[in-house]
């Protein structure tokens, strides 16, 4: 028997505690000094819980902004298909198709009014192409499947026929760089101002 029992026993004796309540004692004590503190056990298990806790609303809330945003920015950093080619192809088919303009007008006013449907401007802004270049009319045509104007127009110093096609510069459009391509004896001239694909076609000996 330890030292402390026997102090622990004499201090209960004086106490009129039998040795059968002062043994309770001791083996209550003894069984106190193996048993996990009061709580212990909850917050050994606390971390497992918060493990199983769902996310804060604000994180799940961050994550619904920030996907939409990289999405974004991996579809801005992919390389974008060749338009020039497809674009060129289509404005020589409608070059030697020659349909007539359905607007006929040397004013880009009154041909803007004609084509209600169109919800930009068909002003070019190039001081070379309002100098160099007389309106004639226009018509309804499109671009890679996007509604555009077709504009007839005549080089002043030549009389060779044109075509002005102008389109917003939207989505894979708005990737399209300036530049001009030859194609079946014609020259075809691709720029982007104000928000607007333009994409001139015209005789390839002619320049434009």
């Amino acid at each position: 028997m330890s030292t402390t029992d026997d102090k622990l026993r004499q201090h209960y004796r004086e106490r009129e505690l039998d040795d059968a309540g002062v043994d309770r004692i001791l083996a209550a004590a003894r069984e106190g000094e193996g048993a996990a503190p009061p709580g212990s056990q909850g917050a050994a298990q606390r971390p497992a819980a918060a493990a199983r806790r769902p996310l804060p609303k604000l994180l799940l809330v961050a994550a619904a902004v920030m996907l939409p945003l990289l999405a974004g920015l991996v579809f801005m950093l992919l390389p974008s298909p060749d338009l020039v080619g497809p674009i060129v192809k289509e404005v020589a088919y409608n070059y030697a198709k020659g349909s007539p303009s359905d607007i006929r007008s040397g004013r880009y006013e009154v041909v803007q009014a004609g084509l209600d449907r169109l919800d930009f401007s068909i002003l070019p802004l190039r001081d070379r192409v309002l100098r160099d270049f007389e309106l004639l009319g226009g018509r309804y045509c499109s671009i890679q499947d996007k509604l555009a104007a077709q504009l007839a127009m005549t080089r002043k110093d030549t009389g060779e026929a044109y075509l002005l096609y102008v389109v917003p510069a939207e989505g894979e459009l708005a990737k399209v760089p300036e530049g001009s391509s030859i194609k079946d004896d014609l020259r075809v001239e691709l720029w982007q101002d104000d928000g607007r694909l333009f994409v001139l076609a015209g005789p390839a000996a002619g320049g434009s």
